[in-house]
């Protein structure tokens, strides 16, 4: 089953400015994964382009099909 998800973060860059990072898309996780296992796969793909400790805000994951 697909999910579709929407997380943002924030963070700080290297040269110190504030960072609104927002992400969405559609996962499939696989068998055996739960809320949290999802939640860590996109939180890190989200993270890399938010500098050094990001801080989630938002997490959203609900099914993707209507």
């Amino acid at each position: 089953m697909r999910y579709h998800y929407v997380v943002t973060l924030q963070g700080e860059t290297r040269n110190g400015f504030q960072a609104l990072i927002y992400e969405q898309g559609v996962i499939t996780p696989g068998p055996g994964d739960t809320r949290a296992d999802v939640f860590r796969r996109v939180f890190t793909g989200a993270a890399g382009r938010c500098g050094p400790n990001p801080v989630p805000l938002f997490f959203s994951l609900e099914p993707d099909e209507l």
